[in-house]
């Protein structure tokens, strides 16, 4: 158990009052480093029998053997929920009121997780060296949260695992695909703690199937570029046009074999991390669609947003809800749209109004891509059926202005 319901069992007790308060682990002995006596030790086993942590007692020697009560006390502390004074562990009082509100509770750890790289994967010992995801944490972390959060569909772990490579290759000038074996798998252990972590705190959840085949056919480095022809390759590494990678493509086959060789790990935000990586990106400046806002939008402005801001399967969803929102679904059954007393609702007459913002648009180049969105609209608001036959016919009618 970690995460969220151990910070829950850490302020269990939290008594009321203007001052910091003792934890109900009041007593107990906070160490770090070296135990220094045996009643270190003891107080350390205690806490974790408290905290129900799940670390193995038997023969500690100092704070660095027990991984998950360390990581859990620095989440609380980040989170400034609990602090230590003088060896004792503290429940801080102002945050007395988070006990009441579990979102706002929740909320507070998740953003305290993007601190704790060092009580996550830091070294455990002065034997450890830290991997290649330590120094890159503040980067990858909300980059894979960002990705998973902008696909509509689960993640599988070995493209992830591969897209992360790739940023380490570029952060680290590493070079093609080879070599390097050692650093990349103590970097993989690294995220999968990780991972581990979200997936226990409920940001996100991790389960096996096989892989979308939308992860089978994009190309893994979409960034490489090759030089210009005849440029010597001194000077296109000194302009940092460097030919494409000779293992690239072999990695790509091996990378194809390996998610369709049979179920892999699927990873993908769940419903409050999915909240939570939005909230982020829009505190960012960013733009973060979520599938549904639109369902009352004006036909134009719908079209416009997802023409510019989402991709084609979120385009298509966004679609659907908004046919669904303005449609009558005792009006699904009429095909056409010209009979009974709902034809003015049924998912035809909302692709017509769709069809005829594009017609209203202006300007030729945003109608288009108006239109090409269209195209994809299902007709039936449960998602069968597609609005391509209405728009191939109602082309011809739409008149498009000049290009601008």
């Amino acid at each position: 158990m970690l995460g969220l319901e151990l910070l829950l069992v850490v302020l269990a007790q939290l008594p009321g009052g203007e001052a910091d308060q003792p934890c109900e682990v009041e007593g107990t002995q906070v160490t770090e480093g070296d135990f220094a006596a045996d009643a270190e030790a003891a107080d350390a086993r205690e806490l974790v029998e408290q905290l129900g942590t799940g670390d193995a007692t038997a023969g500690v020697r100092s704070s660095g053997d027990l991984p998950r009560l360390g990581l859990v006390l620095e989440w609380a502390k980040t989170a400034r929920l609990v602090r230590v004074a003088k060896g004792r562990l503290y429940a801080v009082a102002k945050a007395e009121p988070l006990l009441r509100d579990p979102l706002a509770l929740w909320r507070r750890a998740f953003e305290a997780f993007f601190e704790l790289r060092g009580p996550l994967i830091g070294p455990r010992s002065g034997w450890h060296v830290e991997s290649m995801l330590f120094d890159a944490y503040d980067d990858v972390l909300p980059d894979v949260l960002a990705t998973l959060y902008s696909l509509p569909h689960p993640m599988p772990w070995p493209r992830l695992r591969d897209s992360v490579h790739l940023a380490y290759r570029a952060g680290f000038q590493l070079g093609g695909f080879g070599g390097h074996s050692l650093w990349f798998e103590d970097a993989d252990r690294d995220l999968r703690t990780v991972l581990a972590a979200l997936e226990d705190l409920g940001a996100i959840a991790r389960d096996q199937g096989m892989a979308d085949p939308v992860f089978l056919d994009v190309p893994l480095d979409e960034g490489s570029s090759e030089p210009p022809a005849g440029m010597p390759p001194e000077l296109a590494q000194l302009l940092g046009a460097a030919a494409a990678d000779e293992g690239a493509a072999e990695r790509a086959q091996e990378l194809k074999a390996e998610l369709t060789a049979g179920p892999v790990e699927l990873i993908r935000l769940t419903a409050l991390g999915t909240e939570s990586v939005r909230r982020r990106l829009l505190a960012e400046g960013r733009d973060a669609p979520l599938v549904g806002e639109l369902a009352q939008a004006p036909a134009a402005g719908l079209l416009g947003v997802l023409a510019e801001h989402y991709d084609p399967d979120s385009a298509r969803a966004e679609l659907a809800t908004w046919i669904a929102a303005h449609s009558d679904p005792q009006a699904a059954g009429d095909a056409h749209g010209t009979r009974g007393p709902h034809a003015a609702r049924s998912p035809h007459a909302a692709v017509e109004r769709l069809t005829d913002a594009v017609r209203a648009m202006p300007f030729r180049t945003r109608a288009e891509a108006m239109l090409d969105v269209l195209v994809e609209a299902p007709l039936d608001p449960r998602g069968s059926g597609s609005a391509r036959l209405v728009v191939a016919r109602e082309t011809r009618a739409v008149r498009l202005g000049p290009a601008m």
